[in-house]
């Protein structure tokens, strides 16, 4: 069996954010998520020769909400049997509730990959004549729990009478809301990528619910061949996260230990337990961290409260308990900083405006 790469491996700490991002990284999944949304495209799509583009185009303010995926891949028209390169843009929507204008917000974003194009021509003094503007497969992936029955389009957004319609952009969206696509959809082609989507729908679901949904997805994981141990390792890595980040801790144990005994191969099954094992680890030390951290940032602001009391005690000689109570109910360091300062120029406590 051959040896498993952890190297690219999402860091645990990352997961809430960037897991469905990490796994679509993969070209076996984009291509099953296409062959879930649009499968008659995605015939004509050369997978094997998928190119990853590293850019984004969410602004930072939207990063917790939202996270994006470019590719390159060659369409074969079979009509007149040409290749040409079309972009595949992946929009994973994280928000829990459905957005009104979602299919406004996707328009800007494919403006902006033909914008880089442009200015791409512009760079190299490619002539006018020649540009070519690859054309966009956009993809909606909703992980929301909220039905989404469709995306408005920018018609409906502007409720407009059909004289004007002609006048506004139109786009069609390939749409995945997750947590609504039939299981049946979902596992259809057979992919093992369509199995832990089935899983991840249940998420939330009871014990009993997410349990047989593991146990499907496991067997169906374990008829990877050797040759694709990391694609194997990859979707495993990504189910023990999804259980130890979504699963209340009495039950992370024992869903792990669902999972174990799924795998036919001992081997794998030591690969699992070790995930684990690292995953629980990890999650311990990131909460040691993370208590450091806020013990640190709470001691900072508890000096800055006693700093800001003795201060107003040496030039006011006294200060009253209930502004004593608001000063240690304080917790902006901002605020804390402004008032030090403001000491030197006020000439009673009122001025301070506490």
């Amino acid at each position: 069996m051959s040896e498993i790469d952890y190297s690219q491996f999402i860091p645990v700490r990352e997961f809430p954010d960037r897991g469905i991002k990490w796994l679509l990284e993969s070209k076996e999944n984009v291509h099953a998520l296409l062959d879930i949304v649009a499968s008659d495209i995605a015939k004509n799509l050369d997978f094997s020769k998928l190119e990853k583009l590293p850019q984004s185009f969410i602004p930072d303010n939207l990063r917790k909400q939202e996270s994006d995926l470019l590719f390159l891949v060659p369409f074969h028209d079979e009509e007149t049997d040409k290749v040409r390169e079309v972009v595949v843009y992946i929009l994973i929507e994280h928000q829990s509730t459905p957005d009104r204008v979602m299919n406004f917000r996707l328009l800007f974003y494919m403006l902006q990959i033909w914008d880089s194009q442009r200015r791409a021509w512009l760079n190299e003094k490619i002539p006018k004549g020649q540009w070519n503007f690859r054309p966009i497969l956009p993809i909606v992936f909703y992980t929301g729990e909220q039905s989404w029955a469709k995306l408005l389009s920018m018609a409906e957004l502007m409720d407009l009478p059909k004289a004007l319609e002609r006048f506004v952009p139109h786009h069609d969206t390939l749409f995945l809301n997750l947590k609504t696509k039939p299981k049946e959809e979902l596992i259809a082609d057979g992919h093992p990528f369509g199995y832990l989507l089935q899983v991840i729908q249940k998420e939330n679901a009871t014990k009993e619910e997410v349990t047989e949904a593991i146990e499907l997805a496991v067997k169906h994981f374990d008829s990877f061949p050797s040759e694709q141990q990391n694609q194997w390792a990859k979707l495993m890595y990504y189910l023990v996260l999804l259980i130890r980040h979504r699963r209340g801790s009495d039950e992370q144990d024992e869903l792990i230990s669902v999972v174990k005994e799924s795998i036919y191969e001992h081997k794998r099954r030591e690969e699992v337990e070790e995930m684990g094992r690292t995953a629980a680890q990890e999650l311990i030390e990131q909460g040691i961290a993370q208590g450091i951290a806020q013990g640190i940032e709470q001691g900072i602001i508890q000096s800055k409260q006693e700093d800001l009391l003795e201060l107003m005690k040496v030039k006011f000689d006294s200060v009253p308990q209930s502004v004593t109570d608001k000063i240690k109910r304080m917790q902006d360091t901002g605020r804390l900083n402004e008032l030090i300062r403001k000491i030197l120029t006020v000439r009673s406590i009122d001025e301070m405006g506490i």
